[in-house]
């Protein structure tokens, strides 16, 4: 999730959800694509709840939302994407460049790579300094139309591009 998709689901919360924050309850954020109130302990709190020094529900809104940026920064820095936020963010890649631009035959290099910055999946080319440290599909043997689009379908949905993602990642989200 992006900062201005972040601001925008922080902007439509209700106001019996930050009300609940107020109360108690966190903000947490589902699978990288929504948020719900929930409780304090749940591993994706991105708000603790109770009496703050903002004051009331709005006031708790108005900050949260000014503060957005930062909030997702630090949510980011220690976990990772969750499975379904980085396939969710893979397809649309996928369903924009085609599957042929995210595989390549091993020793290989596609024209683009997934590559992970803060909550948001980027494509980068291969012109980009990035594009050898993103995750892309490896091939055993060429492929093209329909077996290619299944290959990727198949790596991306099997969970190996997610495992490749955290693999890839594993001092960052654990050192």
């Amino acid at each position: 999730m992006n900062n201005q998709e972040f601001v925008r689901l922080l902007e439509q919360l209700e106001d019996a959800a930050w009300q609940s924050v107020m109360d108690g309850q966190a903000l947490v954020m589902v699978d990288d694509m929504a948020l719900t109130v929930g409780d304090v302990t749940h591993p994706c709190v991105l708000v603790n709840g109770g009496k703050s020094a903002m004051g009331d529900a709005l006031q708790l809104r108005h900050g949260t939302i000014r503060q957005a940026a930062a909030i997702l920064d630090k949510y980011y820095f220690i976990r990772p994407l969750s499975r379904k936020g980085f396939e969710h963010q893979a397809e649309q890649h996928i369903r924009a460049k085609g599957a042929q631009a995210f595989a390549a035959i091993a020793g290989q290099w596609p024209a683009f790579t997934l590559f992970v910055e803060g909550g948001e999946l980027l494509a980068e080319s291969a012109g980009s300094a990035r594009h050898r440290y993103g995750a892309f599909c490896e091939l055993d043997k060429p492929m093209a139309g329909v077996a290619l689009t299944a290959r990727v379908d198949q790596w991306l949905h099997s969970g190996e591009a997610y495992q490749l993602y955290l693999n890839m990642n594993v001092c960052r989200y654990n050192c």
